[in-house]
């Protein structure tokens, strides 16, 4: 009999009536249950060998028993199930790309009180910039990941020993409440994994053209899986913070005397955004209007880079200001680029798109391509937002 991994079954295999021979079993048992039970109704003197009843206790006893496992494997987290447990293509029906996610979802951690109950939350407070004199990595080619893992952190972080839904935070179990970088990778790996197998299939039914994929940033296999919790997670290495909700000043690690303690917290700025309704994690509006994100929350990242991501804000504003003045081409932007920024040809490549592709999905310029020559224009949006800053 097959079982997934080191002899450990997962949903997926309980449903599998193609490889799995198990399911036919259990099945059959329930059959056979149902018919003892019929029988009981009727006067009819049907035979019944003892061995075929153990035959139903000893099945459906291991199906409880396997399912029950399953349940523990789900260690402390009931509200957002371990995606590793289920296949996306089988079970989307059973488990949503979003589970746990949403801010119903949440909502119901918060209780009638929401966010006030967070005030003793121990949040890691910005200094006066995130950044040195970079914008972004130009391999955080989307934003949309970013609320993502968010959400996440926000549902571990309620889930958590030190949060009670009726008293809020509770400072004496803080320490015993500590989400390391490590577990924060490893949910979110699994659960953008299996996200981003539901997400491709709606681009696809969608016919979304190409750079407009929702499922764009989302994990699909090993190396994508570790680009995604590095790029957009974070790792921590010779003591330096990188990636995404760190670079853009939305979660910290904590530290106790200068030395980091690898547990991840939210800035106030991060819980924020986070808490923001998204159309398309919250809803179905933005599979009907295409929007990635809600007008606040453009609005709320406008603000926090303006404030907070300055390198990203002045390098935004170049683009625009690039884009404005004519140089609307890949070639024409990298080249000024280059010029403005000293960058080496291949670097400047990759900081173009990735703030290109950010942009987009924050609504300031939009991108026409006939046969293979691309050109970008600033939206109704963008020419305000570089008109308010002359």
């Amino acid at each position: 009999m097959y079982m997934a991994g080191e002899g450990e079954w997962s949903v997926t295999d309980l449903t599998d009536m193609e490889h799995q021979i198990f399911p036919h079993e259990v099945r059959l048992a329930r059959e056979m249950l149902q018919v003892l039970t019929d029988l009981e109704r009727v006067d009819v003197d049907v035979r019944v060998p003892r061995a075929s009843v153990e035959y139903i206790e000893n099945t459906l006893s291991e199906w409880f028993e396997i399912v029950g496992e399953i349940e523990k494997r789900r260690g402390n987290m009931p509200y957002l199930i371990d995606r590793g447990l289920y296949s996306a293509r089988q079970d989307a029906s059973i488990v949503a790309w979003n589970q746990g996610l949403t801010l119903d979802d949440i909502g119901r951690w918060l209780g009638e009180w929401g966010g006030s109950q967070m005030v003793d939350y121990p949040f890691i407070r910005l200094s006066k910039t995130t950044q040195g004199e970079d914008p972004l990595s130009g391999y955080i080619n989307r934003l949309l990941p970013v609320k993502f893992v968010l959400r996440i952190l926000a549902i571990l972080t309620l889930n958590s020993e030190a949060y009670d839904k009726e008293n809020g935070w509770q400072i004496e179990s803080e320490l015993e409440s500590e989400i390391a970088l490590s577990h924060l990778r490893e949910v979110s790996s699994k659960t953008a994994t299996y996200a981003s197998k539901w997400l491709k299939s709606i681009d696809d039914a969608s016919g979304s053209s190409r750079g407009s994929e929702v499922a764009t940033g989302f994990p699909t296999d090993e190396k994508s899986r570790e680009r995604f919790v590095t790029q957009f997670v974070g790792s921590s290495r010779k003591k330096e913070l990188s990636g995404a909700i760190f670079d853009m000043g939305f979660a910290n690690i904590s530290s106790f005397m200068g030395f980091a303690l690898d547990e991840v917290r939210f800035t106030p700025q991060g819980w924020d955004f986070a808490m923001l309704p998204n159309p398309l994690l919250d809803g179905m509006e933005g599979w009907k209007t295409g929007k990635r994100f809600s007008d606040n929350e453009i609005s709320f990242l406008l603000n926090h880079f303006k404030s907070n991501v300055k390198s990203e804000w002045n390098f935004i504003i170049e683009i625009m200001e690039l884009i404005g003045s004519g140089m609307n081409r890949p070639q024409s932007l990298e080249e000024a680029i280059i010029e403005s920024h000293g960058w080496e040809k291949a670097q400047a490549s990759v900081r173009k798109n990735g703030v290109l592709s950010r942009m987009q999905e924050l609504e300031l310029i939009d991108r026409t391509k006939e046969g293979r020559e691309v050109t970008y224009h600033l939206t109704e949006s963008g020419k305000e937002l570089l008109n308010s800053e002359d």
